[in-house]
This record gives C-alpha cells, sequence and structure tokens, in this order.
C-alpha cells in the first residue's frame, strides 16, 4: 500500500482549493461593496445639488416676493408687480419640486447593504465547509 506524502495529499489539496476560492470570493465582494458605496455616494451629491438648487431659487423668490411689494406700494395699483408675483408663484413651485426631489434622495443609505449581506453568507457557508 503506497503512502500519500503530504503535499500530494487529497484533504491538503482540497483545503487549499477552498482557502484560494474564499479569497478570490471575497476579493470580488470587497469590489462589489465598492462599487455599491460609490453608487450610494453619488446620489448623495445629486441630493446635495438638488438642495442647493432649491436654496438659490428659493432666494431667488424671496428677492422677487420683496420686488413685488416694493412696486405694488410705489405703483399703488399699477400692474407692473404682477408679473413679478407670477414669477415669484413659478420659482416658489421650482424651488419646493427641487427641494423634495433632493430630500428624498438625501434619505437614502449610504451603506453597501448587499455586499454586507452577502459577504456574510458567504462566511457562513465557508464555515459549513470548513466545519
Amino acid at each position: 500500500m503506497k503512502h500519500e506524502t503530504l503535499k500530494d495529499s487529497v484533504f491538503l489539496t482540497t483545503a487549499s482549493g477552498l482557502v484560494a476560492d474564499l479569497a478570490d470570493l471575497f476579493q470580488k465582494e470587497i469590489r462589489l461593496a465598492k462599487a455599491e458605496l460609490s453608487t450610494s455616494l453619488t446620489r448623495t451629491l445629486q441630493a446635495s445639488v438638488w438642495i442647493a438648487v432649491a436654496g438659490i431659487l428659493g432666494v431667488m423668490a424671496i428677492f422677487l416676493v420683496v420686488q413685488a411689494a416694493l412696486y405694488g406700494l410705489i405703483a399703488a395699483g399699477l400692474p407692473g408687480y404682477a408679473a413679478c408675483l407670477v414669477l415669484v408663484v413659478v420659482l416658489g413651485g421650482l424651488a419646493a419640486m427641487a427641494f423634495y426631489k433632493g430630500r428624498s434622495d438625501a434619505s437614502r443609505k449610504v451603506t453597501a447593504e448587499r455586499s454586507i449581506r452577502q459577504m456574510k453568507e458567504n462566511a457562513k457557508i465557508a464555515k459549513e465547509q470548513l466545519g
């Protein structure tokens, strides 16, 4: 009966293959987590831009309200301020839409939930195979 040497043993070959596969799997999971975080950060940045747009439009609306009130007082009934008030309503509506769009985008979590869940599953499977 021929005895196997340590380097030729089936167990060692199988364990070595398993460790290599697990290392490859974890590297892929880390790359997936990085991609997922990058996407989440991009969404958060876009949400910040929308909120900034809402702030700028809101400030413009306030200035136009003040200008319309001034025109109303100066003109005492002339229709010059009516155009400003219409523009204020339009800009105010745009500001509200931009704010709500930014707020809904900002409410998303900036975590790689799928990657974390998948890595936990992989660790569980690895424990089962080794144990």
